[in-house]
């Protein structure tokens, strides 16, 4: 004669935790989606801003001259909707001059962190001192604008929310596969 063994009886507590841990996942997920998107729009809007009103602008192969002060600046390619070349940040060299002599080379291609909001692509960034600065841009036989504004603070921490709002996403949905699958062993 065997000796069955009982049934494992699952508790209600149990499936409210898992229950709860769902609904968790599913709220942290909704609201770092509505913080993504909201981030990306912000990134869009300062791209934008950056292209009607900036420091300096010039088409490649040019140069852009602007008198800049001690701050970060980025450059960034502008295409227009008509535009048909198959240039890109990635192959756009620039050139900075620094008021101080000191020369900064800018390869779309090596980046840190590339943007593309819209209609425009980072190229990238410099750190500026204070007097004129001048930026020369050569995107190959391509005829493209570019341009040179400040960083602004609206963009910089758009990036950071943005980043926020992904690893939010991602706690979400590691919260709904852990309250699916979660099971106390016993």
């Amino acid at each position: 004669m065997s000796a069955a063994l009982p049934p494992v009886a699952t508790s209600g507590g149990q499936r409210r935790i898992r229950v709860s841990w769902i609904v968790c996942g599913i709220v942290v997920a909704l609201a770092a989606l509505v913080v993504t998107i909201a981030a990306g729009i912000a990134i869009v809007v300062d791209k934008a801003a950056s292209t009607l009103d900036p420091e300096a602008e010039a088409r490649t192969p040019g140069t852009a001259r602007l008198d800049a002060e001690r701050a970060t600046y980025e450059v960034l390619l502008v295409r227009s909707r008509r535009d048909t070349s198959t240039a890109s940040a990635a192959n756009t060299v620039c050139t900075v001059e620094l008021a101080n002599e000191h020369t900064i080379t800018l390869d779309g291609a090596r980046q840190a962190v590339s943007t593309e909001a819209g209609s425009t692509s980072t190229i990238g960034s410099f750190d500026a001192v204070a007097g004129t600065t001048t930026v020369t841009c050569d995107a190959g036989d391509a005829d493209l604008r570019f341009v040179v504004d400040k960083v602004s603070s609206v963009g910089r921490i758009a990036n950071w929310v943005l980043f926020g709002g992904v690893a939010g996403l991602l706690a979400g949905a590691g919260l709904i596969v852990a309250g699916i699958f979660w099971k106390r062993t016993t």
